[in-house]
């Protein structure tokens, strides 16, 4: 199959609305019944009739599924290949179906209705893995494969006088109509199962003008006139008012199998024709006259309008084609998200720029960066990852109140959803080292950040509000404001019971030490907003010029029972009898030498200190009793207490006179 590239739209612009990605090339088509498309069982694919042989490819892989070889022998009216791609579908006239296999040369057998011209066929479908759809005026049959005998068995049916039908295999929705206002609407199931849903009784379009005489009862709608679409986790049904003014589009949710419910009712701004696709939840809807398109969601609060101005890219890619091309291959209703041109022999698929689309957006007053948020967190697509905290990094670079940044919290806690790790630069690896660096003390103990299930490569909302938002702006905003908003977002966590990871708690701690925000700093910890930690004790202590910092990071390890740093840092500071006491306190007294609270008392040269200091580890029997040992036998004490004892009685005598104390 020949590649060809023409192809007069970049796909990649930064100031288009429309990425357009080529999926499959071949040789471009000139002839009208050439080019067939279908998406049974959501596989979409293209068939291509050339040179006596169907090519059927792929679209999400551009790949060859197979290869038949039919004689095209007049026009086809549709070409559908079976959900396994064993059989292939020919209607050539309104009275014939017929049915291939890849391996017969001819039909292996035909679907053939009566000679009465009220009898004929209005097309089919290839619904669930060997059964077929018959739809005829006479109602709709359906169709079992016996793969032994390789033949069709009848089912089941429905019987419905009718002129037209419309099937969307995404939704598995199929739509009858008689010809007037009512449509028969049923839910197709596996094994020639359906439900069948309430008749839906849609109201007469308005005449143009009151003046018109055209009656209401020459107005007749089409299967150009129904959609059915899914987004936002519902299924709707859309009726084209074709007939206003001003164009509409009428959305029906289906909200049970006895009711129906109009929720929306969007304004199409001008007449013309139109298709409609649906993308990560957006409705674009394609105007053929004006070549444009317009872009809708129906969850912002502008919902019954467009988002932005409309765009004429994908128009732009079929040129003066356009008319023909797209109404021929009838691609939205069948493909939902693929643009199909025979002219240029190529298929794209079509996707939202959303970050031209989020820029757009900011020009308008209405769309404040809480309802931008509420925007983006909607897409479900992998380009809306990275812009999900775009707009509260705008909010904060602009230094908006808190209220605002807090809306902005709120609504990416309550739907934020954890992706797969991706490659990023820099790292969250190497944001939390570079951080961690900033903590010289943290490496005595264990490190001040860490990830809290590094053997995890999801990422949360908090890894990426400290990779992309609260690291990058450090430095670029007040620290003050950048503190408060630290502590919104930490209040945010705790509202919805998301327990807070220890980077946070880092960053926050690393920017009240840098602004010298003590007093705040030791609120937070008093009333237990920021949680005890063995490096932010050492921090604290290691802040010796600030004696609040000292005493907090003391009563910090004393909670976190980390008594020998407690000793420790008690009798450097020479506070030997509160260091005793401590040790008397936590029951570990028994547990630690003499020796360096003996030397330390020694060095003050405080004799009463000294006696104080060796009467303590005495009567806890961590000292031999002075009285009970004679000169002799104290040069037999190893491990350096007999040094002790030697100088305890060269100060103090073999007795204590109180009255010298």
């Amino acid at each position: 199959m020949s590649k060809t590239t023409h192809l007069p739209l970049s796909p990649s612009l930064s100031n288009s609305l429309f990425n357009l990605t080529k999926k499959v090339s071949f040789e471009p088509i000139r002839e009208d019944n050439s080019i067939f498309i279908n998406s049974t069982h959501n596989k979409p694919h293209v068939l291509i009739l050339k040179n006596d042989r169907v090519e059927i490819i792929s679209i999400e892989t551009g790949l060859e599924i197979s290869s038949w070889r039919m004689t095209q022998d007049g026009f086809i009216r549709q070409l559908k290949a079976s959900t396994d791609f064993l059989f292939l579908g020919v209607l050539r006239s309104a009275k014939a179906l017929e049915i291939r296999t890849l391996y017969e040369e001819n039909a292996i057998c035909s679907l053939v209705r009566n000679d009465k011209s009220s009898d004929s066929i209005l097309g089919f479908e290839w619904t669930f893995l060997g059964e077929l759809l018959l739809l005829t005026t006479e109602g709709v049959e359906f169709f079992q494969v016996d793969y032994h005998a390789t033949k069709f068995t009848k089912t089941k049916s429905i019987k419905l006088r009718m002129n037209w039908y419309q099937y969307w295999p995404e939704t598995r929705l199929l739509i009858l109509s008689s010809g007037s206002f009512n449509l028969f609407i049923y839910r197709l199931s596996p094994s020639s199962q359906y439900e069948t849903f309430p008749i839906l009784q849609l109201v007469l379009p308005k005449m143009r003008s009151p003046a018109s005489s055209q009656s209401n009862l020459n107005f007749q709608i089409t299967r150009k006139n129904i959609y059915t679409m899914s987004f936002y986790s519902h299924c709707y049904v859309g009726f084209l008012n074709t007939w206003l003014t001003v164009p509409t589009l009428s959305l029906f949710r289906i909200t049970t199998k006895t009711c129906y419910r109009k929720e929306y009712e969007l304004d199409l701004q001008q007449p013309g024709d139109f298709s409609l696709i649906v993308i990560d939840n957006l409705l674009v809807i394609n105007n053929y006259s004006t070549k444009t398109s317009i872009v809708f969601d129906v969850r912002s609060s502008v919902h019954s309008n467009p988002l932005i101005e409309p765009s004429s890219e994908i128009f732009d890619v079929l040129g003066p084609a356009y008319d023909h091309e797209l109404n021929q291959v009838n691609w939205s209703c069948h493909v939902p998200k693929f643009l199909i041109s025979g002219k240029y022999g190529s298929v794209w698929n079509i996707s939202l720029n959303l970050s031209y689309l989020l820029d757009q957006l900011d020009t308008l007053k209405e769309w404040n960066l809480v309802k931008q948020s509420q925007f983006i967190i909607r897409r479900k697509s992998n380009t809306a990852y990275p812009l999900r905290t775009r707009p509260i990094k705008q909010a904060m670079l602009s230094l908006q109140n808190l209220s605002d940044i807090r809306s902005i919290y709120d609504v990416l806690c309550v739907n934020y959803e954890p992706t797969r790790y991706v490659s990023r630069a820099p790292s969250f690896e190497s944001m939390i080292s570079e951080l961690s660096s900033k903590f010289s003390v943290a490496s005595l103990h264990s490190p001040v950040l860490q990830h809290e299930d590094p053997d995890s490569n999801t990422i949360c909302f908090q890894d990426d509000m400290f990779c992309h938002v609260f690291t990058p702006l450090a430095t670029k905003i007040p620290s003050d404001y950048f503190i408060q908003c630290l502590l919104e977002f930490i209040e945010c966590q705790m509202f919805y019971e998301q327990s807070v990871k220890s980077f946070i708690y880092d960053l926050l701690v690393h920017s009240l030490f840098e602004s010298n925000s003590f007093v705040q700093l030791h609120q937070l910890i008093q009333f237990h907003i920021i949680p005890d930690s063995i490096p932010l004790a050492q921090r604290l202590v290691s802040n010796s010029e600030n004696l609040s910092n000292l005493e907090m990071g003391i009563n910090m390890l004393k909670r976190l029972e980390c008594h020998n740093d407690v000793l420790s840092i008690l009798t450097a500071k020479g506070s030997l009898l509160d260091a005793i006491l401590y040790a008397q306190q936590s029951h570990t007294l028994k547990f630690i030498s003499p020796l360096p609270f003996l030397e330390s008392a020694l060095n003050t040269g405080d004799n009463t200190l000294f006696l104080n200091v060796y009467r303590c580890f005495e009567e806890h029997g961590l000292i031999p009793l002075a009285m009970t040992i004679d000169d002799d036998s104290i040069t037999g004490h190893r491990n350096g207490i007999a040094r002790y004892i030697s100088i305890f009685r060269e100060i103090w005598g073999a007795s204590i006179d109180m009255e010298r104390l």
